[in-house]
């Protein structure tokens, strides 16, 4: 038994030399864990770490760390961020339901259907990977602007 914990302990130590080592060699401006609620899997979910560099310019499929800034005053139980894929870059004013892909705008038909459509402003249309239905479809974010856009994964650590 006493070896299983030894060993246990230097696999955990292991882990978090590499997660130190991930974030030294890669700029990391961040590290963050997923919140454990699927919507990213199997991309990432709540056991990973996820290292995370500053964004840079984002392209159509970047995973991006998105922070609302209306979000950092949640509840601690609530998550001050979310880690989604950007699809597609929208202008303000934009029906950008012609565009989509019509699985993943719920049982809309059109863009008066949608809340965020057309575009209040310029920004991303995002989702999570398992998610069934695009960010702005559901509810969840209106279309995210480059401000809101706080870093990208360099390194993920399953732990």
């Amino acid at each position: 038994m006493r070896t299983r914990s030894i060993i246990i302990a230097l696999l955990v130590i292991i882990t978090i030399e590499s997660i130190v080592f991930a974030a030294l060699t890669t700029g990391a401006v961040d590290v963050t864990r997923p919140t454990d609620t699927g919507s990213m899997r199997p991309t990432y979910d709540g056991d990973d770490v996820v290292i995370l560099t500053s964004a840079g310019d984002v392209q159509s499929g970047d995973i991006i760390l998105i922070t609302p800034p209306d979000w950092e005053t949640r509840d601690d139980d609530e998550p001050s961020h979310v880690l989604h894929r950007a699809l597609f870059h929208v202008e303000e004013g934009e029906n950008w339901y012609d565009r989509a892909d019509e699985q993943y705008v719920g049982e809309a038909d059109s863009c008066s259907e949608l809340r965020y459509c057309p575009a209040p402003r310029d920004g991303w249309i995002t989702k999570g990977d398992n998610n069934r239905m695009y960010d702005q479809a559901g509810g969840l974010l209106p279309v995210v602007p480059r401000g809101w856009v706080t870093g990208s994964p360099a390194v993920s650590v399953s732990l």
